[in-house]
């Protein structure tokens, strides 16, 4: 746990990005409660693709809803689609991009060939640098990144869900107090309204 006053959170994840794939070059995932904000999925994604292109001098293609993508990098599965064989949550990496035809090439985890996808399916796919909670419940990682910031969505659930995505190393980085309030809170599942009885 690395304690956080909140205050530019953005920066001092980025540090420790950057700190643990110095270390293995192994890029943590980070699983994050928000889309939004300054420890949310798309500034995350955002930062991280402008440190990973410009550093390594790679050509970018545009994708949709301001996104850009490069070789190398890491990319999500939106929604399920039956017909590629890909489905919401999948993680994959960039190959090769192909601006010019506007395609790119993504290998995801579980398949032997990548899988090529064009403009269209980029609607389907972002960066995944960070992804939110809900959407990695399926995944995993060697490392993992947990801002711990003040959201609706933490609660002890929710911090199950997001640490156990780690193979191997947890770094929470927030307020402590943040995280005691988030843990005092009812879980997801006992604060459902069912009108559903069993005896």
């Amino acid at each position: 746990f690395l304690e956080h006053d909140g205050s530019d959170l953005k920066s001092s994840i980025q540090k420790v990005w950057k700190q643990i794939r110095g270390v293995d070059n192994v890029a943590p995932l980070i699983v994050t409660a928000t889309n939004k904000g300054d420890a949310g999925v798309n500034s995350l994604n955002a930062l991280l693709h402008g440190i990973w292109h410009h550093g390594n001098s790679l050509e970018e293609m545009k994708g949709h809803f301001g996104q850009w993508f490069s070789a190398g990098e890491p990319v999500v599965c939106l929604k399920n689609d039956y017909a590629k064989g890909l489905f919401n949550g999948l993680l994959g990496e960039i190959v090769r991009i192909e601006p010019d035809e506007g395609t790119l090439l993504a290998q995801f985890e579980g398949y032997d060939e990548p899988h090529r996808l064009d403009d269209m399916d980029l609607l389907d796919f972002q960066l995944a640098y960070a992804i939110s909670c809900h959407r990695g419940q399926g995944s995993q990682a060697p490392v993992v990144i947990v801002p711990i910031h003040q959201s609706r969505m933490l609660d002890p659930s929710w911090l199950y869900t997001a640490i156990t995505r780690a193979e191997r190393q947890v770094v929470l980085i927030g307020s402590r107090e943040v995280l005691a309030n988030a843990l005092a809170q009812p879980k997801a599942a006992d604060r459902r309204m069912v009108g559903f009885t069993w005896k």
